[in-house]
């Protein structure tokens, strides 16, 4: 008999103050505005003159109620989102009881909590704090679910969590897929950054280095094993730190990552003994990942000193030429020919670090919009002054720059004289060779031969590899040469010609 009268409900009609006959099951919900009832379609909205508790009770099974101001038909719901607009309003009268504590879905939040109304919703309160929003078919605007409301809701759908209710909101799916709880988040939303007395209580509540040893089980176990995953813990920590820095309640990292490092192991070993030095391994790993493969956020975001700002500088007149030199010991001499030419200069330590590059490109994207960059590279005639120029090069492409040109200026071409290479060369790789198989010499690694080797051909220079006979076989070198070992004066004159000509 119920789902005999849930079908010709379908199949009845409202009428609305315009006089209109609108089919129940046309309509995707009834929304409450300044005491004024409309019901909504896909394409019209109408006003009607019954109230949400009749239309409520009138509709039961076929509609439901998602908060005092909603009614929605659960046949046209799509989507759940644990997000929601802050225009929604919520407020005390949402709740059964506002004198008295509630407790929070903890499966929907991800955390367990109690909060008290009466402070959550002040008057001067946007009214955020819900279960969350859900999206209708057709309608365009998400509809709110309210704590008082939501047990209902899952039980008409039989579920336990709205995540079920798919798509699920693509913010709520990456943290989630990134192991990462956004804590506190719904209070943070609220929380006047003016109120130290309110902040200092949001972060004894939710700060992770303060969580004790049942606590950081309860949310960072390791799969089937009763031991704390101390990268998910750091993984989530920095994520924290990061969404407080965004929220005001935290001030940028005054100094390197290493203070970063320092400033959360004082505080992790407050309450119980697992914490080794050996960790900041696992923390350094943790924010790159973060950072270069999850790209959650970026370096810049923490305010992390950086080390080679000194050692650049914008060009004042073409600051889209980048003239970068491998070595810190060729800074000055390469910031006299960029000042000389009015073009960038950049001095590397080594490879690139993605902190500074996020830093430089930043500075250049400020100066040059979007044109593209050419890059003048000195380095050292080897492979791993390759490896540098090309990790540059897609480090400032990651960050959003273009690059079109890519010279390389310490080039075999410098070098015409046949005996200079075997003079001023030094071994990049040692190995034998003995009956066909290659058998490394310390320190020296199969990788190392294999990436020498590839190099090697890329050059097409017979004079970077020497090859003695030895017993039952052969002892073959390959060889570089340092940047540092070029006349300056030639990779002046080079540069300027390049520059010049361009």
């Amino acid at each position: 008999m119920e789902r005999i009268s849930k079908l010709f409900l379908k199949k009845s009609v409202i009428l609305t103050l315009g006089k209109k006959l609108v089919r129940v099951e046309d309509i995707l919900c009834f929304i409450v505005k300044e005491r004024h009832t409309f019901a909504y379609t896909s394409s019209k909205k109408y006003e009607i003159s019954e109230g949400l508790n009749n239309l409520e009770q009138y509709l039961s099974g076929l509609f439901i109620r998602t908060h005092r101001d909603y009614l929605i038909n659960l046949e046209a719901v799509e989507g759940f989102s644990r997000r929601f607009k802050e225009q929604v309003v919520v407020s005390e009268s949402d709740f059964a009881d506002s004198n008295e504590l509630f407790e929070v879905d903890v499966e929907t939040l991800g955390v367990d909590f109690k909060v008290i109304p009466e402070i959550l919703f002040s008057r001067s309160s946007h009214g955020i704090y819900a279960e969350g929003t859900l999206y209708l078919k057709g309608f365009d605007d998400g509809i709110p679910i309210t704590t008082t409301y939501s047990k209902a809701v899952k039980k008409a759908f039989g579920i336990r969590n709205f995540h079920y209710l798919l798509p699920e909101h693509p913010e709520d799916k990456k943290l989630r897929l990134l192991e990462l709880i956004d804590f506190g988040w719904r209070e943070l939303k609220i929380l006047n950054i003016k109120d130290k007395k309110a902040v200092s209580a949001f972060r004894e509540k939710w700060d992770i280095k303060q969580f004790d040893k049942t606590k950081m089980l309860h949310y960072f176990r390791q799969v089937a094993k009763l031991a704390i995953d101390k990268r998910m813990v750091f993984r989530n920590l920095i994520f924290q730190k990061y969404k407080w820095i965004q929220a005001g309640i935290e001030p940028k990292i005054e100094g390197n990552i290493r203070s970063f490092w320092y400033e959360v192991k004082r505080t992790l070993a407050h309450d119980f003994e697992m914490w080794k030095a050996s960790d900041i391994h696992i923390f350094y790993d943790s924010l790159q990942t973060l950072i270069e493969e999850d790209k959650l956020f970026k370096y810049r975001d923490f305010g992390f000193m950086d080390m080679g700002e000194t050692y650049r500088k914008i060009g004042a007149d073409r600051p889209e030429v980048v003239l970068m030199v491998e070595k810190r010991g060729l800074s000055r001499f390469i910031q006299k020919v960029a000042g000389g030419l009015g073009v960038t200069s950049i001095s590397l330590q080594g490879e690139p670090s993605s902190l500074s590059l996020e830093y430089f490109a930043e500075e250049l994207k400020q100066v040059i919009g979007d044109k593209s960059l050419d890059i003048y590279s000195v380095t050292d005639l080897d492979p791993a002054g390759y490896s540098i120029q090309r990790n540059l090069v897609a480090g400032l492409e990651r960050q959003g720059l273009k690059v079109s040109k890519v010279v390389k200026i310490i080039n075999p071409a410098m070098f015409p004289e046949p005996e200079y290479v075997e003079w001023m060369g030094y071994p990049v790789v040692r190995y034998k060779v003995i009956r066909g198989k290659t058998i490394p010499l310390a320190p020296t690694n199969m990788s190392q031969i294999t990436k020498a080797r590839d190099w090697y051909k890329s050059l097409n220079d017979k004079r970077f590899m020497t090859s003695r006979k030895i017993e039952k076989g052969k002892l073959v070198t390959i060889l570089g040469i340092e940047s540092d070992g070029a006349d300056k004066g030639e990779i002046k004159r080079i540069i300027e010609a390049e520059v010049n000509n361009s």
